[in-house]
């Protein structure tokens, strides 16, 4: 829809509403969806939940200049800060990020907090990290960093001894990727019981980063 105003209609019919529909209506429907998706009884559509909480929380703003993808949800990479998670959305995706049975629900949960680049995010990120399921402990590291301030470093030390060889090397391997300058993690790294866990500690020292 370029060229012109951008209408929302799509984000009405996501929660099943005309666009004449009132806010309080909507946000009736919208708490009626979220009970009828939570995890434990539609775990297995993850995507329809986000649909649905990126809907109200644009419908909410008021927008009307907000261009959504043709899956119903905003491309990949838009920033527009008018659209950007509430605090009940970074809450509730925590939650499910958290407490959720299904893993799939779990991963998606995270990838889209790390995604939001928000530093609300980053408390349930960072339990994520010690998630059983080392595709989501990799997702959590990597938004971890992305999203966390100057206490990233310390809250890592904090889990580090926590966390089992197969994290610990996942933790690294996203210092390294991100860039960030951790040096008190290189140094407790280094020391590790575990050699592949020093090996890498060596190669990040080496490596160096930028400052985040």
């Amino acid at each position: 829809m370029r060229g012109g105003p951008v209408r929302n209609d799509e984000a009405f019919l996501v929660l099943g509403l005309s666009p004449e529909t009132s806010l309080g209506d909507v946000r009736r429907r919208y708490h009626v969806l979220i009970k009828e998706l939570h995890p434990d009884t539609a775990g297995e559509n993850p995507e329809k939940v986000a649909q649905v909480i990126e809907a109200y929380h644009c419908i909410r703003k008021g927008s009307m200049r907000h261009r959504y993808h043709e899956t119903g949800r905003r491309a990949t990479g838009e920033s527009d800060s008018s659209c950007s998670m509430s605090p009940r959305t970074v809450f509730t995706l925590g939650r499910w990020a958290a407490t959720a049975t299904d893993r799939r629900v779990r991963l998606h949960a995270v990838r889209r907090l790390a995604a939001s680049g928000m530093q609300s995010a980053a408390a349930f990120l960072r339990s994520a990290m010690l998630d059983s399921d080392r595709e989501i402990a990799s997702s959590a590291a990597e938004g971890f960093l992305s999203c966390a301030g100057i206490s990233a470093e310390q809250s890592i030390l904090d889990l580090f001894d926590r966390m089992p060889v197969s994290h610990r090397l996942i933790v690294l391997a996203a210092i390294e990727q991100s860039g960030r300058v951790m040096p008190r993690v290189i140094t407790w790294a280094l020391v590790d019981s575990d050699r592949r866990v020093r090996e890498a500690a060596m190669r990040l020292q080496h490596t160096g980063g930028r400052t985040a």
